[in-house]
């Protein structure tokens, strides 16, 4: 979706951030299994952070929908991050890598 003002169900928010604003990561899974989990890892300045766990937001149609907060970062900081899902703590799949700019002053 590229829309600017408009943040889809499985988007990253905001897209561009400012410094010290928190970050929240959106996806889905499907179909809807018990046993599923859903995590980023990530790396920050190229150092890598302690992966951080999705938390279940809802169940809609066919789909299992998470948010990840993977937290705020300082101006001219430099995040890639890649999602990842899994069942029953085998099987998973990954996404991205994906990065977050972080290139303006909050405020």
């Amino acid at each position: 979706m590229d829309c600017i003002y408009d943040v889809g169900e499985t988007e990253r928010t905001p897209r561009n951030s400012s410094e010290g604003e928190n970050v929240i990561v959106k996806g889905t899974t499907w179909p809807i299994e018990p046993g599923q989990s859903v995590w980023v890892t990530y790396t920050v300045n190229g150092n890598p952070v302690t992966d951080k766990g999705a938390e279940w937001k809802y169940n809609s149609g066919n789909n299992t929908y998470w948010e990840i907060s993977p937290g705020s970062f300082a101006k001219g900081d430099t995040v890639e991050y890649t999602v990842c899902a899994a069942k029953d703590g085998a099987t998973f799949k990954r996404v991205g890598p994906f990065y977050i700019p972080c290139n303006r002053v909050h405020g």
